[in-house]
């Protein structure tokens, strides 16, 4: 006997079915299209950096003993400078750059902490300036860049035996909390203009661009700074800086047009033990630790490719109670 013929009804699946499969193409779809969407921003953001062309000092330009050196960050060769310090030497001071900067926009702040007796070490990151890199990766390379330039001191002789303080802008300041349980003989913090948590910054500055499309694309952008950087790459500093148990001073800016307040560490201060605050002299998010004649100068300056010796000191000049209240943090610590 013939088995009936289905009819037209029979052979047509389930309306049910149809749904399920377009919703299971389009949620593939939107995740396959969101990772990429991730890549290719952090393609985008994260290229190689040039610092623009600014009146900061040059190694010529210092008054202390100095020395370039290099170092390596993962495989890329790093550019550092080495200042000496005048006397007995009181620690070592490691000063983390922010993104898009390198080691000669801290050399002022540098040749300060050399002249109070510290060494003082800055570097261009990965991916900047002399430095090797073909990008600089992202928001949390910093923090493995400052893990290299400390084991790097460890194995320089007249540095490997001193206590470090850890000193960064911006990029460098969360580098300066994230890392600073990782590094040995850690006495002190300074994290300025610093955030907290590098995945939520991308995440703030993608909803001033595509609003809440930011939000749906929060995950991938958590998987994305995990693929490039591993576990290491997606920690809070505000936690670090209480796992590690040293003091810290953060640098509070105001109107900060990098880094909003809710982004910032110092909105989770209160969480971190003993943590002191210092407001920046100035609005803004950088350039607060000049005097207020060196700021007011460059913004004076026309932009142009080299300045003279004399632009460059005076376009230096640090802000003489910032760097007292520094010191004197450093004093107590």
């Amino acid at each position: 006997m013939k088995p009936a013929e289905q009819t037209a009804e029979e052979k047509t699946p389930p309306k049910w079915k149809k749904t399920l499969k377009a919703l299971l193409i389009a949620a593939a779809l939107y995740v396959l299209l969101s990772a990429l969407a991730s890549q290719i921003l952090f393609s985008a953001l994260f290229g190689r950096a040039e610092p623009d062309p600014a009146p900061d000092l040059l190694p010529q330009d210092l008054s202390v003993t100095w020395k370039e050196t290099e170092f390596l960050s993962g495989e890329a060769n790093l550019f550092g400078i080495l200042l000496y310090p005048e006397g007995e030497a009181k620690g070592a001071v490691i000063l983390a750059p922010g993104m898009n900067s390198g080691a000669f926009a801290h050399l002022a702040e540098a040749q300060a902490f050399a002249r109070a007796g510290y060494f003082a070490f800055t570097y261009d990151p990965t991916g900047t300036g002399r430095s090797g890199g073909e990008s600089v990766k992202g928001l949390s390379q910093g923090k493995f860049d400052l893990l290299a330039a400390a084991d790097f001191l460890r194995r320089v002789p007249e540095t490997q035996d001193l206590s470090f303080i850890l000193y960064g802008h911006s990029a460098g300041g969360y580098a300066a909390a994230a890392a600073s349980d990782e590094i040995e003989g850690v006495s002190c913090v300074i994290a300025a203009a610093a955030f907290d948590d590098p995945v939520d910054l991308m995440l703030r500055t993608a909803r001033g661009y595509v609003w809440i499309l930011a939000d749906l694309e929060y995950p991938f952008l958590l998987l994305q700074n995990r693929f490039v950087f591993g576990e290491g790459g997606n920690e809070k500093a505000h936690e670090e800086l209480k796992e590690s148990g040293v003091p810290v001073l953060i640098v509070r800016t105001r109107e900060d047009e990098r880094v909003p307040a809710e982004a910032s560490l110092f909105r989770y201060a209160d969480r971190v033990p003993g943590c002191a605050v210092l407001d920046a002299p100035r609005e803004g998010h950088s350039l607060f630790w000049l005097s207020d004649d060196a700021a007011a100068y460059r913004r004076a300056l026309p932009e142009k490719n080299a300045y003279s010796e004399e632009e460059r000191m005076r376009a230096s000049a640090i802000d003489e109670a910032y760097f007292s209240a520094i010191l004197n943090f450093l004093g107590k610590n």
